[in-house]
């Protein structure tokens, strides 16, 4: 999939796409994507293309997970640099296998599957975690419910995932959830009349437009080729036939030529032996008397 050059984070900037969909900039790792419309679909999203059999981590490392979950806002700065000082222990694994649960759950519920009976298990067990460090607070005006990073410590972005996945989970929007066709890459349709079908068209849409240019202006210049290659061939077997047409006439008028040539000779002879003097005495008796004597 084609990565798009972006801005610095504190430029942040939204790119309005094919059904309200949107690219916000971060500078601190290009290769990440906000096009999913949601933080646990934009996590899901940093493996690069989930239809290939060994597809693009674009987390690596725990340092790269922590520069994902500033791009996306579910870290703030502060809390980006004090998760970095901490050992992060087995978190990578776990990150890694919460994102692939997560994979299976959204795809299944796409297609209108029951998800796996494990991967709810597991995703319940890392909900109650979250609720055990999770607090209220006033944000805007209105209460919001938060996993608090001092007591989370290194899981706070695993565990604000997991809040935010089961929200989406248990909300109206998952009937808006699709995946792209090209990259399997998961998001929300915002369109009024839930129209968007690629994740991005300044990715997987304008590749398949291309695409589908591609092989229509072959298939043209295919059916052009066979049009002439066609026309070739009536244009000889019209020819065929002229000639042999031609022929037959020729034949026929040189046969009718000689049969009038053959008959004026003899008419001509016959004229030339009638206009002899004696011609009937040198004919033999039987044919100057006739038959009958």
């Amino acid at each position: 999939m084609v990565i798009w050059p972006v801005l610095p984070v504190k430029q942040l900037s939204l790119v309005k796409g094919m059904g309200g969909c949107y690219i916000a900039d971060m500078a601190s790792s290009p290769a990440f994507q906000r096009v999913a419309g949601h933080v646990a679909l934009d996590f899901v999203n940093t493996v690069d293309d989930w239809t290939t059999a060994q597809p693009h981590d674009h987390i690596p490392d725990f340092a790269a997970a922590l520069r994902f979950g500033i791009a996306v806002g579910a870290l703030s700065s502060g809390e980006g640099r004090r998760l970095a000082a901490m050992k992060p222990g087995v978190e990578l694994r776990r990150l890694r296998e919460l994102r692939s649960r997560l994979e299976r759950v959204f795809r299944a519920s796409v297609v209108g599957r029951r998800p796996l009976p494990a991967d709810l298990t597991a995703l319940s067990r890392e909900c109650a975690d979250a609720a055990r460090v999770a607090h209220l607070r006033r944000s805007g005006g209105r209460l919001v419910r938060e996993v608090d990073a001092r007591a989370a410590r290194a899981c706070t972005l695993r565990l604000r995932i997991v809040e935010a996945a089961v929200a989406l989970l248990t909300s109206s929007q998952l009937a808006r959830l699709k995946t792209c066709p090209s990259c399997g890459w998961v998001f929300l349709d915002a369109s009024k009349n839930g129209s968007r079908r690629w994740c991005s068209m300044a990715m997987c849409g304008s590749n398949a437009k291309a695409r589908r240019y591609y092989w229509r202006t072959k298939q043209r210049s295919s059916w052009r080729k066979r049009q002439r290659a066609s026309s070739r061939t009536r244009q000889r077997a019209s020819s065929r036939t002229r000639l042999q047409a031609s022929s037959r006439t020729r034949q026929q008028a040189s046969s009718r030529a000689k049969q009038r040539t053959g008959w004026l000779k003899e008419r001509r002879r016959s004229w030339r032996t009638k206009q002899r003097p004696g011609w009937r005495e040198k004919l033999p008796s039987s044919a100057r008397t006739g038959p009958d004597g």
